[in-house]
């Protein structure tokens, strides 16, 4: 049994970086959310309004050492 990951402690997986886990990103200045491509999303629409083509990302990322395993 091998030990377990210190950069995901076993999880596998990390919050994205990009997004903070959220799979979307807010930009103020164009008032539009886009969907994390870090994580898996994609498009953009606007908060609270008509979504578009928004897919949001799964906000967690497959852990760069451990490959996911965990170990």
């Amino acid at each position: 049994m091998g030990a377990i990951c210190p950069k995901c402690g076993g999880r596998g997986k990390l919050t994205c970086s990009q997004c903070g886990g959220r799979g979307y990103y807010w930009l103020e200045n164009d008032d539009m959310t886009y969907g994390c491509t870090k994580c898996g999303g994609s498009g953009s629409g606007y908060m609270g309004g008509s979504r578009y083509d928004l897919k949001e990302g799964t906000g967690q990322m497959v852990c760069p050492v451990c490959k996911g395993m965990g170990r």
